[in-house]
């Protein structure tokens, strides 16, 4: 019966859709967008401040970063996981202690005593995850750079089958299958894209089963010498999904969950989703100085990916994000991101109707003909 009632509605909101957009309405200006969204103080930020030159020449294979605030319950478990692995490779851990309240720091140096030789313990006033992660890949000397979240666990094997798949397939980012766990041990579901290799040229592939998370395997460390993750923002593993998708030429996958991502009340990116600051902006303007950044610095062009990524961020990830912002603030993020679409002048050339819909809607900046697709999309279950 749900699934009958969900059908119906999306159904709906397909035709209101078609009526709607027909109609020539335009949300508002760019450029009253960001005064309003100015006068309320949000600050339109840069991505960073600079960029120090990587560390190479080592014969270590892997390097993992493991960012910790506020983590005591957790902490020592994750690192006793990745401490203990069965490999014949050589590997560091690096943690960045983020000015954590809680005994995190003494956990650490605690562990760092038991494992002089392989943990790389750093601590610094409280910056932030990109700040910790960027201090992360300035001092490592891996030829591959992991990142590790500093509640979740992974297997024994999980260096070993890492650099294997790495070495054997050439690719430049591997990435891993992954379980979603309790505390209590209990399985909530499992991710798997089977065991893969393929080429970002291939961009329906890529775009298929390429994951968007930064955790859950490795990238070639000379990905990031232009590279660092967005300082001061929420939602920074963005850049996995508009620029080191991007970036990388090959791509490699492992069908066996070898990381256990823990599901718990204290989870960062639930008070993310839950969110309903003005800080929440963040997912429109750090999508946009991403995407700029990767044409005008990184030299890459505007391209099939980069447009398509930039359509779901724009469509019912937005929504989501916005969906407790008061309905001016709502609408002032919609206004910017869809002046930035049209001003890529690009087109969609997917199958996706409800992305095909957005792109229409956000190209005219008629903010009720998107609010209605991407509804309708929700109540589909696309």
């Amino acid at each position: 019966m749900k699934k009958i009632i969900r059908y119906t509605i999306s159904k709906i909101l397909d035709i209101a859709f078609l009526f709607i957009e027909k109609l020539p309405l335009k949300a508002d200006s760019v450029q009253n967008a960001v005064k309003y969204l100015k006068d309320a103080d949000y600050k339109f930020p840069p991505l960073w401040n600079n960029l120090p030159s990587l560390k190479f020449g080592s014969k270590v294979q892997l390097s993992l970063i493991i960012p910790v605030y506020n983590s005591e319950k957790y902490l020592r478990g994750c690192l006793m996981s990745i401490l203990n692995q069965q490999t014949q490779y050589e590997y560091e851990v690096i943690c960045i202690n983020d000015g954590s309240k809680d005994n995190s720091l003494a956990i650490l140096e605690d562990m760092k005593k038991k494992f002089p030789d392989r943990l790389l313990v750093y601590n610094q006033e409280n910056r932030g995850i990109s700040e910790a992660r960027n201090r992360g890949i300035a001092l490592a000397i891996g030829e591959y750079i992991g990142f590790i979240d500093n509640d979740d666990t992974v297997s024994p094997y999980y260096v070993e089958k890492i650099i294997d798949r790495a070495y054997e397939t050439g690719a430049d980012f591997i990435q891993t299958a992954y379980r979603n766990v309790t505390p209590q041990g209990g399985v909530l579901g499992e991710i798997s894209h089977g065991d893969l290799v393929f080429d970002t040229s291939d961009v329906e592939v890529t775009l298929k089963e390429a994951q968007g998370y930064i955790w859950g395997g490795a990238i070639r460390r000379s990905i990031f010498e232009k590279l660092r993750f967005p300082v001061g923002f929420w939602y920074e593993d963005m850049i996995n999904r508009l620029v080191v998708l991007r970036l990388v030429k090959r791509i490699a996958t492992i069908g066996d969950p070898l990381y256990f991502y823990l599901v718990h009340d204290m989870n960062a990116s639930k008070a993310l989703w839950g969110s309903n600051g003005l800080k929440s902006m963040d997912h429109v303007w750090l999508a946009r100085q991403l995407s700029e950044y990767s044409i005008h610095e990184l030299k890459i062009p505007v391209d099939d990916i980069l447009y398509t990524q930039l359509l779901l961020e724009y469509s019912l990830t937005l929504m989501f994000r916005m969906r407790k912002m008061d309905r001016q603030t709502r609408k002032a993020a919609f206004v910017i991101a869809a002046d930035y679409i049209e001003r890529l002048n690009y087109n969609y050339s997917g199958k996706d109707k409800y992305l095909r819909r957005s792109e229409r809607a956000l190209k005219c900046n008629n903010y009720c003909a998107w609010l209605l697709n991407v509804k309708a999309q929700f109540f589909r279950g696309k």
